[in-house]
C-alpha cells in the first residue's frame, strides 16, 4: 500500500488502509495517512455539494481549495479558481493557502508537489512485505468448484401473484409532486416468509407505509394502509390481516424480520419503521399481539433492516436494529433534478438489544460505530472459534461494517483489514441489498452486494476465515449491475443443480425526467452453470423478467412445497410480484432444523449434505439481506444424484449432528441431539 501511494500519490483507499494497519507499529505515519484519507473524503463529499449550490456554497468552496491547497494539490485548487472565475466572489483563505497558490509554478500540472509527498516523509520500504506465494497456495487450497454437472434445462419463472390471491402494493406516501421526492421514499417496504401456524406452508407478511403530508415530520396514518399477513392454503394466498393481527398498525413500515424471539416453537415479527419499531408476538392460535411495550422496548429511529438472533451465545435471540439517517430536516427535504446524495445527512447509530430471558429487551449504550453510518442490509456471518456470530451491515455510500463482538455487548468494526468495508477499487459504495450463500463450496459464506447505478455490484468471496476480496471483475455479475440500482438479492438453487444462482430486484430511487434515464427497471436472474454465472434473458427465464417495476425487498421460498425454488418481490406502487419456479429441476432435499440447547429456530446454522463423492453447504441465514425474511428451510439442489445421503449440521451452539441415510424428495425435520428424523408429509 505504501508503494501505492509513492507511484499514485492520490490514491485515497491505500491511505485509508495505511491508517488503519500502521497503528501499532507507526503511530505518527498512521495518524498522517489516516488524516490525508480523510481530507480526500471530505473533498469529494463537499464537491458534489458545491457543484449542487450552483455558486451558492462559499464556505463549502472554500474548505475544497483549502484542503486541496494543504495536501499538496495546489495545481488542481488553482485550475478550481480559474474555472470559478470569481463567481463565489473573493474567498477567505489562509496565508498559507495563498502563498501555496502564488508560489505555484506558472503552467504546473503536478498532481502532488513533493512537499507534501506522505511516502518521502514516512519512508516504510523497510518494512517485510507479505509471503504472496503462501497466500496463492492458500487461497488455491480454499477455492472450491462445481459440483454437480448443470443439468442443460431451461429456467422458466412465471408471476403467479394474481392468479394466487397476492394482492399487494407498496405506498411511500409521496406528495405526488413531479421531479420531486424524500428520502424515505425511495426505501420500500420489507417481506418475510413464516410459517405462523405450522402447518408446513410458508406464508407472507408485508410491511406498508403512511401518507406523509409535505413539510411534515411524521406520517398521517390511514385505516386503508396496514401492514398485511397473507396465508398460504391449497395452492392461494388468503388476506388474514383483520383476523391475524389484534393490535392496530399505525407505523410507516420498512423492514421486518420473522424469527422466534421466546423459543416457544413459533415464529414472531420484529417490524422496522420510521420511528418505533413493533415486536409482535406469535399467540400460537393464527394471531398475534403487539408486546413492544412489555419488551421494553423504547428506542426510536430510522431502521431499514432488522434481525433476530442470539447474539450473545445465552440461548435467547437478541435485536438488531439496522438505522439509517438522522437529522433536522432528513423528513422535510425534497430532492429535485440536481438529487441529493445521503452523504448530506448524518448517520443514525445502530441499536443492539440483548434479551434478559423473560421476554424483555436491554439497549447497549453505543454498541456500535458512530462513524459514518448509514446502514441498509444486514446478514449474520459466523466464523469459527466463536459461537457469536460477526454481522455485515451494508452502508450506503460510506465503508460497510463487518462487526465483531466485545464482551460487554459492544461490536467492533473490522470491515477493513477483512475486504468487506469499499469495493474492489478502494472505494465506498452505495451497497443496499445482501445475498449470503456458499458460491464456491468451500464451506465458506460468501456475500453478494447490490449497489447503485454506474457502481459494479460486489461480490464478496471468503478466501480465508473472515476475510474476503471483491472478485467481481471477471464474472458474469460485474457488467450486467451497472446500469441498474440493485436493492434486495438471494441465492437460489433455480434448477436444483447444485450450484447457487441468483436474483435480483431493481428499480431506481426517483424519476427526474433526465433523457435516457431509466427508472423502472427489470428483475434480473443469474445462472451458475459450473461456476459461471451468466444473466439470463426474459425470453429464457421468463416473462417476470421483462417487466419493470421499482423492485426492492426479495425473499425466497418454496411457496408451492414442489421442491422448486420460488421468490417474491416487495415493489414500491406496482403489485408485489411472487415468482413461481416452473422449471424441469433436478432431484432436492430440504430440512427443518429446531433448535433445543440452540435458539429454537437454529438462525445461523450450517448443514453440509453429502451424496456420493459430491457435498454441499447450505445455511440458515439470519438477517437475510435488506428488509426481508427467506424461508427458514435448507434447500438442497441433488441434480441427478440418487441414492441415500449423510448430513452433517453445524449448530449455532457449536454442537456437530451427523445423520445418515438420508432420503430425496422429501422435507425432514431434525431436532438438535436426536438422532431421530421426521419426513414432512408433503
Amino acid at each position: 500500500m505504501w508503494e501505492a501511494v509513492r507511484q499514485e500519490p492520490l490514491h485515497r483507499r491505500a491511505m485509508f488502509q495505511l491508517g488503519q494497519l500502521l497503528g501499532p507499529v507507526q503511530p505518527e505515519a498512521a495518524a498522517a495517512f489516516q488524516l490525508r484519507a480523510d481530507a480526500f473524503l471530505e473533498y469529494s463529499g463537499r464537491m458534489e455539494r458545491v457543484l449542487n449550490a450552483a455558486g451558492q456554497d462559499v464556505a463549502g468552496f472554500t474548505l475544497m481549495i483549502t484542503i486541496l491547497a494543504e495536501s499538496g494539490r495546489v495545481a488542481e485548487a488553482a485550475a478550481w479558481l480559474r474555472m470559478d472565475n470569481n463567481r463565489h466572489g473573493r474567498l477567505q483563505l489562509s496565508p498559507l493557502v495563498r502563498q501555496r497558490l502564488n508560489e505555484l509554478p506558472q503552467g504546473s500540472m503536478s498532481r502532488c508537489e513533493p512537499a507534501a509527498d506522505l511516502t518521502s516523509r514516512f519512508d516504510l520500504s523497510a518494512l517485510p512485505l507479505p509471503d504472496w506465494l503462501q497466500q496463492v497456495a492458500d487461497l488455491q487450497r480454499s477455492a472450491g468448484g462445481s459440483l454437480v454437472a448443470e443439468l442443460n434445462q431451461p429456467v422458466q419463472f412465471a408471476d403467479v401473484a394474481s392468479i394466487a390471491g397476492l394482492d399487494f402494493t407498496w405506498n411511500s406516501g409521496s406528495t405526488g409532486r413531479p421531479g420531486s421526492i424524500r428520502v424515505f421514499e425511495s426505501t420500500g417496504g420489507g417481506v418475510a416468509v413464516l410459517d405462523p401456524d405450522l402447518d408446513g406452508r410458508s406464508d407472507l407478511f408485508f410491511t406498508q407505509g403512511e401518507p406523509w403530508p409535505a413539510g411534515a415530520d411524521a406520517p398521517q396514518p390511514s385505516p386503508e394502509l396496514n401492514d398485511r399477513l397473507f396465508r398460504s392454503h391449497r395452492g392461494r394466498l388468503t388476506d388474514v390481516t383483520a383476523a391475524a393481527m389484534v393490535d392496530p398498525d399505525e407505523s410507516y413500515g420498512q423492514g421486518c424480520c420473522a424469527a422466534d424471539f421466546n423459543n416457544d416453537g413459533f415464529p414472531d415479527l420484529y417490524v422496522a419503521a420510521i420511528g418505533r419499531n413493533r415486536l409482535l408476538q406469535n399467540n400460537g392460535d393464527g394471531t398475534f399481539s403487539d408486546v413492544t411495550e412489555q419488551a421494553g422496548l423504547t428506542q426510536s429511529a430510522w431502521t431499514t433492516s432488522c434481525l433476530v438472533l442470539d447474539l450473545n451465545a445465552d440461548g435467547h435471540p437478541d435485536l438488531y436494529d439496522v438505522n439509517y439517517l438522522q437529522g433536522e430536516s432528513v423528513f422535510r427535504v425534497e430532492c429535485g433534478e440536481n438529487r441529493c446524495s445521503v452523504l448530506y445527512f448524518d448517520g443514525a447509530p445502530d441499536d443492539v438489544l440483548l434479551a434478559d430471558g423473560s421476554g424483555g429487551f436491554r439497549r447497549i449504550p453505543a454498541a456500535t460505530p458512530t462513524v459514518t453510518p448509514k446502514g441498509l442490509g444486514i446478514v449474520a456471518v459466523p466464523l469459527p472459534g466463536d459461537s457469536r456470530p460477526a454481522l455485515f451491515i451494508a452502508n450506503d455510500q460510506v465503508p460497510n461494517f463487518f462487526l465483531l463482538p466485545n464482551s460487554d455487548g459492544t461490536w467492533r468494526d473490522e470491515a477493513l483489514p477483512r475486504g468487506l468495508a469499499v469495493n474492489y477499487l478502494g472505494r465506498p459504495t452505495a451497497c443496499m441489498g445482501v445475498a449470503c450463500g456458499d458460491l464456491n463450496n468451500d464451506g465458506r459464506r460468501d456475500l453478494f452486494v447490490t449497489n447503485f447505478e454506474a457502481e459494479a455490484n460486489c461480490l464478496y468471496l471468503q478466501r480465508l476465515d473472515g476475510y474476503f476480496e471483491d472478485a467481481i471483475q471477471g464474472t458474469g455479475l460485474f457488467q450486467p449491475g451497472i446500469p441498474y440500482v440493485g436493492w434486495g438479492t438471494q441465492w437460489l438453487d433455480a434448477d436444483n443443480d447444485g450450484d447457487l444462482d441468483l436474483a435480483v430486484a431493481n428499480g431506481h430511487v426517483a424519476d427526474f425526467g433526465q433523457p435516457g434515464e431509466q427508472y423502472r427497471m427489470p428483475l434480473q436472474l443469474f445462472r451458475n452453470a459450473a461456476g459461471e454465472l451468466s444473466l439470463q434473458t426474459a425470453a429464457e427465464a421468463g416473462d417476470v423478467f421483462a417487466a419493470e417495476r421499482l423492485g426492492r425487498a426479495l425473499a425466497v421460498l418454496d411457496w408451492n412445497q414442489d421442491g422448486a425454488r420460488d421468490f417474491v418481490v416487495s415493489c414500491i406502487g406496482s403489485p408485489a410480484v411472487l415468482a413461481e419456479n416452473r422449471s424441469a429441476v433436478g432431484g432436492w432435499l430440504r430440512v427443518q432444523l429446531h433448535g433445543t440447547r440452540s435458539a429454537r429456530d437454529a438462525s445461523a446454522a450450517a448443514a453440509q449434505l453429502t451424496t456420493g463423492q459430491r457435498s454441499v453447504w447450505q445455511f440458515v441465514s439470519a438477517g437475510d439481506g435488506y428488509q426481508c425474511t427467506n424461508e427458514r428451510t435448507l434447500h438442497f439442489g441433488l441434480g441427478a444424484q440418487s441414492g441415500p445421503s449423510s448430513l452433517r449440521i453445524d449448530w449455532p451452539g457449536g454442537a456437530v449432528q451427523r445423520l445418515t441415510g438420508i432420503p430425496s424428495d422429501v422435507t425432514l425435520q431434525v431436532v438438535e441431539g436426536r438422532d431421530e428424523v421426521y419426513v414432512r408429509p408433503e
